[in-house]
């Protein structure tokens, strides 16, 4: 799970293709958290406007453009 974690966090980092692209997951996304199995995750926090953002977890991922 840790691992799966991580993964999501890194393409929530890296999923801009700007060097200067400030995409941060919210402080609450952390090493040791634990998500429920076979739930929706939220996943939140901020990027610069128009940002494309995506997150994968457990080999599934979402994309979006971050808003206002």
């Amino acid at each position: 799970m840790r691992s799966t974690w991580l993964r999501a966090l890194a393409v929530c980092l890296l999923a801009a293709p700007a060097a200067d692209a400030a995409v941060r997951p919210a402080r609450v996304f952390g090493d040791h958290m634990v998500l429920q199995q076979e739930l929706p995750v939220a996943v939140w926090g901020r990027a610069d406007r128009g940002e494309a953002v995506t997150v994968e977890l457990a080999g599934k991922s979402a994309g979006t453009k971050a808003g206002a």
